[in-house]
């Protein structure tokens, strides 16, 4: 009986082994799972891969249905449909490993912490398409270290990274995180991505929906949605360690702040588009600079742009609407009323005005769509009195709106002696616009990641039409071209400035556009020296019987660009939105230059020991430009002033880019702009050295 009793227990304990179900298996080489199973995977050698398909659910009581075990190299894919899930922690266990791929397109779920933990793991790659979903109730990506090393992981997301808690007091719940003894971390959140969390615990590492440190870099790039669903005024981005760059684009949303923590070292930079308002709330001690790569003017204290708005397009406005007064004025001219001056006279203007965008230039895309009407009233045989109005909607690109009512008032004289023997037909109005602004920025501080701003201003305005009628010289279908140079006559100097010129090495310069029927004006008002050569479209301004303050204004206003070195009088040509090439610029006083200047070339200097030029690296690490030009010498230095073959090279770069709407082209010279910023901490992204000057000095350059 007994050993009957012991058989019955053999047999029932053999059964047992066989028909019980395998709760977890090691695999090796290529696995796929198409049907749905609760059998822990447990990677058992290194080059492993597994394939979640055909809508299928690998799941687990507990936590960790796919072990990675400490295996290199693993690659682990859920296809569309299909999922892994875990009800306690860890769902992807990626600890102590090396190599890892993670691909997701389906969704992968943690009803505890951490869907993927990356505990000690290197080069180690997370993808989630679109479509895709990893979440957890807490924490749900992590790459942390413990006793190991957490380096160089990416994840690039296109679908949705999310903790499901709503946390508050001291719970740490982040949808991503990196803690500060990890190295590397690259997150990329995709256009369509959204990583979000629900957290309004008491400091940013409990808080943030991504929190990013490193030892020394990460990197976090943004063009979906960052959120923290507690509300903007929560932390949606945290900061620790040291040289995190974040880079906010494409008009990403953020909701919610971000903290600038650690030891500091962070760069924020900003790309969502030339002209595009933005403001982020930005708090923490941990130092930060701020960058807009598009060349939007961006101000620190928190982040904050107003971008370009309107203000590059009132000298076109001025333009235009000079351009249909003066047209309404040949109208009225060649109207009966106009020889009688007994009635007046008027007419409806409509107008629509586009221009396309240049991110090199900064340009806004632009369209203008108004109507209004101009009136003449005759008061004297050579005076007429001007009304004009006109009502409008501007659409600037980055979604700007502005309505406008303009009035302008003034007197038109068929001719008026503005100078000795200079006559003119000339009006002058004076008015003012009634502006309603309306736009959209970009915000952490709303629950939308968007604000909507408007304001109601008034802008004044002057417009002067002037047509010359003495024979200067210059046809009615060319153009001018202004050339200034700085010399002694600048408060009767007793020394040469560095920033001084003489005027005859600008002759085949002038020569050459003078040759192409541009009229060449040398300007300014006091010069030394008279030019010495002759041409029928130059002339010598500062010699002239014309000179006046009008006359200085007006070739400013009529010019196309100006050719000049650096000094005061090319602030009249920024008067007026005019290009212009600087020469002879000393390189210390690039930040002087404001985005009117897409051409520059440099004064050279020269050892005089070996009689050799000196590289500019050697001139900025020695800092010689410090060195005042009257002392240069005795330090065994000379300052070379452009010859006249550099410029009129330069004057030749400088029209080709005119004929190419001032397109500017950095990469061949950004070898020598990185040398400039690290030793004056800015540079410049409007501007390019003269290309021809550039090559064939080129080794005084890198």
């Amino acid at each position: 009986m007994i050993q009957i009793l012991k058989n019955f227990i053999l047999i029932f304990f053999l059964c047992f082994l066989i028909i019980r179900p395998a709760y977890s298996v090691n695999i090796t080489g290529a696995n796929t799972i198409n049907s749905d199973s609760t059998t822990q995977q447990v990677y058992n050698a290194d080059d492993t891969s597994l394939t979640i398909t055909n809508s299928s659910t690998l799941s687990r009581t507990g936590q960790a249905p796919v072990n990675i075990n400490e295996k290199d190299d693993g690659t682990l894919t859920i296809n569309s449909g299909s999922s892994i899930t875990a009800t306690s922690h860890n769902t992807v266990q990626g600890k102590d490993q090396d190599g890892l791929t993670v691909t997701n397109s389906g969704t992968i779920s943690s009803g505890g912490s951490k869907a993927i933990n990356l505990l000690n793991a290197q080069d180690t790659t997370v993808t989630n398409n679109s479509g895709g979903i990893i979440k957890s109730n807490t924490n749900t990506v992590t790459l942390t270290e413990n006793s190991g090393t957490g380096n160089n992981v990416t994840i690039n997301n296109s679908g949705q990274i999310f903790s499901e808690a709503v946390s508050s007091g001291t719970t740490n719940n982040n949808a991503v995180k990196s803690e500060d003894d990890t190295n590397n971390m690259t997150l990329t959140n995709n256009v369509g991505g959204h990583i979000y969390n629900n957290n309004s615990s008491a400091t940013a590492l409990q808080q943030a929906t991504v929190f990013i440190a490193a030892e020394d870099t990460a990197t976090l790039t943004n063009s979906g949605t960052i959120e923290n669903k507690a509300g903007p005024e929560n932390w949606a981005i945290g900061l620790a360690g040291t040289g995190v760059t974040v880079t906010l684009k494409d008009k990403g949303k953020v909701i919610g702040k971000i903290n600038s923590g650690g030891s500091g070292g962070h760069t924020i930079k900003l790309q969502h588009g030339a002209g595009q308002g933005y403001y982020y709330d930005i708090t923490g001690s941990g130092s930060y600079t701020l960058q807009d790569l598009d060349g939007n003017p961006v101000v620190k204290g928190s982040a904050g742009s107003v971008g370009q708005g309107g203000n590059e397009m009132v000298d076109e406005e001025l333009g235009y609407k000079s351009l249909s007064m003066r047209n309404s004025l040949v109208r009225y001219h060649q109207s009966d009323e106009y020889s009688e001056r007994e009635k007046g006279w008027g007419e409806i203007t409509t107008s629509f005005l586009k221009r396309d965008g240049d991110k090199n230039t900064l340009a806004l895309d632009n369209e203008k769509i108004g109507i209004g009407a101009n009136i003449f009233e005759p008061i004297s045989n050579n005076k007429t009195l001007i009304f004009s109005f006109e009502t409008s909607l501007q659409n600037i690109s980055a979604n700007h709106d502005i309505d406008k009512f303009s009035f302008l008032t003034g007197i038109n004289f068929d001719e008026i002696e503005i100078s000795d023997g200079i006559n003119s037909k000339i009006y002058v109005l004076g008015g003012a616009s009634f502006k309603k602004s309306e736009r959209n920025i970009l915000t952490n501080t709303t629950s939308t990641g968007l604000l909507d701003i408007s304001d109601e201003y008034m802008s004044y305005e002057i417009l002067i039409g002037n047509k010359i009628l003495d024979n200067l010289g210059l046809k009615s279908n060319q153009e001018i071209v202004c050339f200034a140079n700085r010399d002694e006559s600048f408060f009767e100097e007793k020394f040469v400035s560095e920033r001084n010129a003489e005027i005859s090495t600008y002759k085949n310069a002038m020569k050459y556009l003078a040759n192409k029927n541009f009229f060449c004006i040398r300007v300014g008002r006091s010069q030394l020296k008279k030019i010495d050569f002759s041409h029928k479209n130059i002339i010598d301004y500062p010699f002239s019987n014309i000179k006046s303050d009008f006359m200085d204004l007006f070739l400013f206003s009529k010019c196309i660009f100006l050719i000049s070195t650096n000094h005061g009088i090319n602030e009249l040509a920024s008067l007026f939105r005019k290009k212009r090439m600087i020469i002879n610029l000393f390189p210390q006083n690039l930040h002087c230059l404001n985005n009117l200047t897409p051409l520059i070339i440099l004064k050279k200097f020269k050892n005089l020991k070996n009689n050799q030029y000196i590289s500019f690296k050697e001139v900025f690490e020695k800092k010689i430009y410090l060195i005042s030009k009257i002392d240069l010498k005795s330090y065994g230095y000379d300052l070379i002033d452009n010859s006249e073959e550099e410029i009129l090279d330069a004057t030749k770069d400088m029209y080709e880019l005119y004929n190419n709407n001032f397109k500017i082209e950095f990469s061949e010279q950004e070898k020598f702009w990185s040398i400039y910023k690290k030793n004056f901490n800015y540079k410049p992204n409007h501007l390019m050295i003269g290309k021809t000057f550039f090559k064939k000095n080129y080794d005084l350059f890198v």
